[in-house]
């Protein structure tokens, strides 16, 4: 019985070393593939060996797409970044949800006109230095939120109410992403700044109604004056060329009266040198010549002496 107890228990012991050899081979296989490092499409790694950036030079330390081999895990570390990934950052620190109750607590940016206006944007960007971006800075995407946040603070101190909630929202956001990009290149953040879109920008609930009220009435005011600047682009020409025509035709006009005229002139003074030549020659002729074109008119009239009447009688 004894032999057999022993004999059970070898075979266990047989059996349970397999099993731990199995597991350490296979430790030990995962162990070494997990130094092989696939880089996909869009993205870009690093390797930290104990922390340490791998690499003397960008081109050694910057892992382009592809199948990379490192040390296990144990040893080196590979961090991916997403170089092709436009990534978003949300700015909300100018921006309270509810009626504001104690400014002091809540968010909001002060106008250069003494007004209050919330805001809430979104800013886009890129990575440009993945090794600047990953090592160098602390909380990258913490950081990009706080300079856009000064950035929006500050050059909406410098503007109007009015002005920042109807037409200068696109500038607003054009002068805040180019001076948080100046910030974020001085600090060294390794990002490019692709857009800042504002998606929120209202005064406070408490006034909101008065603030729609006058940019309604802007915007009215706005479009009666596009409406009257098209009316003027279009009744202005046809003013023009109506004026036009009318100065060519008078022109034309006057060429062909004054052309009458000398002719008419010149055709009198033809005539008076004939009659203070002959005089009673060019009296009988202009005589005959009128009595003509009086007849020419009365065509088939005749004319009878006067009736018993005495008045004139004109037949057809």
């Amino acid at each position: 019985m004894k032999e057999k107890n022993d004999s059970i228990i070898e075979q266990s012991l047989k059996t349970a070393s397999i099993y731990i050899k199995i597991i350490a081979i296979i430790v030990i296989f995962g162990v070494l593939l997990s130094g092989v490092t696939f880089v996909q499409s869009g993205e870009v790694a690093i390797v930290l060996r104990f922390g340490r950036l791998v690499g003397d030079i960008p081109a050694e330390q910057v892992l382009q797409p592809g199948i990379h081999f490192s040390l296990p895990f144990l040893i080196d570390k590979v961090v991916r970044i997403p170089v092709q990934k436009v990534q978003e950052v949300k700015v909300d620190g100018l921006y309270t949800y509810g009626n504001i109750r104690d400014i002091t607590k809540t968010g909001y940016a002060l106008t250069g006109d003494n007004n209050i206006v919330l805001l809430e944007a979104v800013l886009k960007y890129k990575i440009t230095d993945p090794v600047r971006y990953t090592l160098d800075v602390e909380q990258p995407v913490d950081n990009l939120k706080e300079l856009a946040t000064s950035s929006l603070t500050r050059k909406i101190s410098s503007m109007s109410v009015d002005r920042i909630l109807t037409d200068q929202k696109k500038e607003l956001a054009g002068e805040v992403l180019e001076d948080t990009q100046k910030q974020a290149d001085r600090i060294g953040m390794g990002v490019q700044l692709v857009a800042l879109e504002i998606t929120g920008l209202h005064p406070p609930g408490e006034v909101k109604d008065a603030f729609d009220l006058v940019t309604s009435t802007n915007v009215k005011n706005e479009t009666l004056i596009q409406e009257a600047k098209r009316y003027r682009e279009k009744v202005i020409p046809e003013a023009v060329a109506e004026r036009d025509s009318m100065i060519q035709g008078a022109k034309s006009y006057k060429l062909e009266r004054v052309a009458q005229a000398n002719s008419d002139v010149s055709q009198f003074y033809g005539v008076l040198d004939e009659y203070r030549r002959n005089p009673l020659i060019v009296h009988e002729r202009l005589y005959r010549e009128k009595v003509e074109k009086i007849m020419e008119k009365v065509a088939d009239t005749v004319l009878v002496p006067k009736g018993e009447q005495g008045e004139n009688i004109i037949l057809p």
